[in-house]
Order: structure tokens, then sequence, then C-alpha cells
């Protein structure tokens, strides 16, 4: 009868675990979202959320083509943005890749007032429109591209591919 009872408990142990166990695997892998935000010193609040295809840096909004995968180690929120002219400037950032492609969107900001102005690091770089947004299209030697413009005193900045994944990725 002791047996029965040690044989019937182990059961029933077993069970709960293999349940516990699928439950976990579900919430971990089943779910294609994160979300990571800091608090700086001078109270600033930074956010980065990625749910269903969106990525949502503090309050602009990119569409992440499927395929891609965020890789946790490229999130940064509040980074020290370190860009010349832009002393105190902030960087919020998620880097998403595909096989060897990669998406990196930066939003760089400042609670010391708006950014104003952007000069692009090479003379390369042509104005461009692109869905409504006006800034800077550089082609990169490895052949992707950086997208660079001003909205509402932030910099957002985009590493793709090519551009017609910098499209998808701002309509």
């Amino acid at each position: 009868m002791k047996r029965k009872i040690i044989l019937l408990l182990i059961a029933l142990l077993t069970v709960c675990l293999a349940v516990s166990a699928v439950s976990a695997w579900e919430f971990s892998f089943g779910s294609s979202s994160s979300s990571s935000s800091s608090v700086s010193s001078d109270g600033d609040v930074a956010t980065v959320d990625y749910k269903d295809g969106v990525l949502k840096i503090n309050d602009k909004e990119f569409k992440i083509p499927d395929g891609y995968t965020q890789n946790d180690n490229g999130t940064l929120t509040g980074a020290d943005a370190n860009m010349t002219g832009a002393d105190g400037a902030k960087m919020s950032a998620a880097k998403f890749t595909n096989g060897d492609k990669t998406i990196i969107v930066k939003y760089i900001y400042t609670n010391k007032g708006e950014l104003d102005k952007y000069t692009p690091a090479t003379s390369d770089a042509q104005n461009q429109t692109i869905s409504a947004h006006a800034g800077y299209l550089e082609k990169n030697t490895d052949g992707t591209v950086t997208f660079t413009y001003l909205e509402e005193g932030k910099i957002i900045q985009i590493d793709a591919p090519d551009e017609a994944t910098m499209n998808e990725i701002l309509k």
C-alpha cells in the first residue's frame, strides 16, 4: 500500500512538472515580444518595446519585416549617444537579424531641448524622402543603407540591408 501511494505521488509529480515545463516553454518561446526600459540619473525615461513585428522606441513606431528576430544584445535604452554637437544626448536602439541581414533602429534625443540639425557623416549622403520622412540616405561600402532624419526634435537613424527594406520599416 505504501508503495502504491509513493508511485502515485511520483506519477503526479511527473505530470505536474511536465505541465509546468510546457507552460514555461510556451511563455518563453511562443511569444514574439520584448520590452526594455530605463530611467537615467536626470529622470529621463527611455523605452524599447517589440511585439508582433512592430518596434516602438519611446513614442515612434517602426514595422520590422517578417523573418527578422530581435537581438537582445543590441537593445539599448537611454545610453549615451556620444554625438558631436549634441552634448548629453541619449540613445535608445534595437537590433534585428535575419541570417546575414541586419536592421538597427536608433532613436537619439536630449532633454536639454530639441535636436534641430543633423550633418551626415559622409559627403555621399543624398537628400531623400522615404514614407514622408525627409532625411539623408547613405549607401555604405558593404552594400547596406543608412537613413537618418529629424522628427519632433529627435534624430532617427535606421540601418537596413537595402532601400526596399527601409521602405517597409517606415511604412
